[in-house]
């Protein structure tokens, strides 16, 4: 069996998200997404930032104690045996059960990520003995769900594991599963902690590739317990499609509580709101479990922030112009200006003017008034080739400081 390598792998062209929107054929229906709503699991969001920049994201979510588990894995967990064993839900107890919701608005600017889908894995999954017990996995994902219907492959026969040998992808969406980015000269992965593997069996259609550190993962048949959560990152396309902590079911039921923290660095990261701490906590008491998670915001939480608030954050700025007014070129008496690097040529024979150091258009007077507009003239006629203009200020009240109002 030939296997992509990670020379092969790392030489991949970078493919662009208009592939996978053009390419319709490919897709697969949403509802093969799992169920839009995270109702079953009582579910929640939530995310504050500090003065810094940095957000605290929190996911809190109860088990849902309807979901199939197997009380005889050996039989029921089995995918050869025909007639598989059915669940109280009617699938196999090896069938996907996956759920997922969008978030909010102040969550996607902050954080990147458009969505979570809470996946019941009632059988677990391959590697075998590793994580084969029932468990749930926490994708965050960075892209919309249309966009993972999208991202198919040619699938291993009677599996539901993309094909890996070095010739069975033909389509740009199987091919994007296996294009990683790595370090120059190296198989570390970047925009992943250091030691973490890229599991080239491990790419799963409408969920992309998964990486971890195997040294860390449990091995059922040597005596080591899966009881911890465990940090995965997916990849697709030359990118990080998803983060994903894996939770066994021990670890978020039951009638103990449960604590575990991890602080997280990347190597080579290029994504700078990826979270640098997260922790899983479960309260016996109400039976919920919180994810918590830290990072530097994307874009700082600024809107809606009242002036006085708002003068108080480094990375926020108060604008009160509802309207931006501007004097601007009447249609047809536009003049590259900019393009003039002398006062000379500036000025010589264009609608322009030498302003400090800069080439202008002589109707770009910043924000004088109307009247001081409409009168600016052009030529030996006296011709008035300029406008005032009134526009929408996208900097209106508090924003990030970086925002143009241009």
């Amino acid at each position: 069996m030939v296997r992509f390598n990670a020379g092969t792998i790392a030489t991949l062209s970078v493919l662009s998200s208009e592939i996978f929107v053009s390419a319709q054929d490919d897709c697969e229906p949403i509802a093969n997404l799992g169920t839009s709503n995270l109702d079953r699991y009582n579910y929640s969001s939530s995310i504050e930032t500090d003065d810094s920049g940095t957000f605290t994201m929190s996911i809190k979510f109860q088990f849902d104690d309807t979901l199939p588990v197997p009380t005889d894995p050996v039989i029921e967990c089995d995918p050869t045996i025909v007639p598989p064993a059915i669940a109280s839900d009617n699938l196999p107890y090896f069938a996907f059960r996956w759920a997922y919701d969008r978030f909010n608005q102040e969550i996607k600017d902050i954080t990147g990520l458009d969505h979570v889908s809470i996946d019941f894995n009632s059988c677990g999954h391959p590697p075998q003995d590793v994580f084969t017990i029932p468990h749930i996995d926490m994708h965050l994902y960075f892209e919309l769900p249309e966009f993972r219907t999208c991202m198919t492959c040619t699938k291993i026969p009677e599996t539901p594991i993309c094909d890996f040998n070095e010739d069975a992808q033909t389509t740009d969406s199987g091919l994007a599963f296996f294009n990683v980015s790595f370090v120059p000269g190296t198989e570390q992965p970047i925009n992943m902690p250091a030691g973490y593997t890229v599991g080239y069996d491990h790419m799963v259609p409408l969920m992309g590739g998964h990486s971890w550190d195997v040294t860390k993962q449990p091995s059922l048949i040597e005596g080591k317990p899966w009881i911890n959560p465990i940090w995965v990152i997916g990849s697709y396309a030359g990118s990080i499609i998803d983060y994903e902590p894996m939770i066994p079911m021990s670890f978020i039921t039951g009638d103990e509580n449960h604590f575990y923290e991890e602080e997280l660095e990347y190597v080579g990261q290029t994504i700078d709101e990826l979270p640098t701490k997260y922790s899983v906590a479960y309260n016996s008491e109400t039976k919920f479990v919180t994810l918590t998670m830290e990072g530097k915001s994307a874009s700082p939480a600024c809107t809606g922030l009242r002036e006085g608030k708002c003068g108080k954050k480094d990375y926020c700025a108060y604008n009160g112009n509802k309207k931006l007014k501007h004097c601007i070129p009447k249609e047809g008496r536009e003049f590259d200006c900019a393009g003039r690097p002398n006062e000379n040529k500036c000025v010589k024979k264009s609608k322009c003017e030498w302003k400090g150091d800069v080439c202008a258009h002589i109707c770009d007077i910043g924000t004088a008034d109307k009247e001081e507009c409409k009168a600016v003239t052009y030529g030996d006629k006296n011709r008035k080739i300029c406008s005032w203009s009134k526009k929408d200020n996208p900097c209106f009240k508090c924003h990030p400081i970086e925002c143009s109002s241009s």
